[in-house]
């Protein structure tokens, strides 16, 4: 884009922040208030590799509390993603998530050739309503600064909208929405799965069934956040 297309752009649309929509001096995803406010809300962060209580093993970049979704940018730049394509934000995250994969691959002992990227897609009916599939992008986005290979090896059914679900209902609209792809290059390799938060586990283990049935070697799950469990929230 040259100068002055971008300068009227700039006037028409002038750009906003992507958290609080106040006025920003560039089209980065966040103005410098908001981004002191993620930087000094992850810096005792670090990405933790463990494994889920269902047994899959994954990677979080950090947390995401739905109490603090009001006041906390990282929740809000969380679920902001979700609703506006903007590769300046999936980039905060996705250069993290790609350091944290680097590293557990070379602790892994894994030659990065024999590691590939897939995602979880998003239902189409929120593909529908905002245009694209946040998973796709981040996955994507992470592949850039990896290194790593990206490929789109599941697939996706309408099933219900699984936000106010508990466990065991998640698990069976990810048994019912959630399909094999073109899996070929998955076999023998070692998966890294995409996507932006993990609370019960029913996506990613359905999607690692799956992988797992296509002759991967190894999946592991990798987010950009664990959900906060209250005791209240548990079902």
């Amino acid at each position: 884009m040259n100068k002055f297309a971008s300068f009227i752009l700039d006037l028409l649309f002038p750009p906003k922040c992507a958290v609080c929509g106040e006025l920003t001096e560039d089209r980065g995803a966040l103005c410098e208030e908001c981004l002191g406010r993620y930087r000094e809300e992850s810096g005792h962060r670090s990405a933790v590799a463990k494994t889920f209580g269902t047994g899959l093993r994954i990677i979080v970049v950090t947390e995401y509390d739905p109490a603090r979704a009001d006041t906390h940018v990282t929740e809000r730049m969380i679920l902001r993603l979700k609703k506006v394509k903007r590769v300046s934000l999936a980039d905060l995250f996705a250069r993290d998530m790609a350091l944290a994969l680097l590293k557990d691959v070379k602790l892994s002992g894994i030659r990065a050739e024999d590691a590939v990227l897939t995602y979880i897609p998003r239902g189409g009916k929120n593909l529908a309503k905002y245009g694209f599939d946040h998973g796709e992008l981040l996955c994507k986005r992470i592949s850039k600064y990896s290194g790593v290979e990206a490929v789109s090896a599941l697939g996706r059914v309408d099933g219900r909208e699984q936000k106010k679900m508990n466990a065991e209902e998640r698990m069976e609209n990810a048994e019912d929405s959630i399909i094999a792809g073109d899996t070929a290059d998955v076999k023998d390799r070692h998966v890294y799965l995409v996507d932006d938060i993990i609370t019960t586990g029913a996506s990613a283990v359905r999607a690692a069934t799956l992988l797992y049935k296509a002759g991967c070697a190894d999946v592991t799950g990798l987010f950009i956040a664990e959900t906060v469990r209250h005791d209240k929230r548990k079902r």
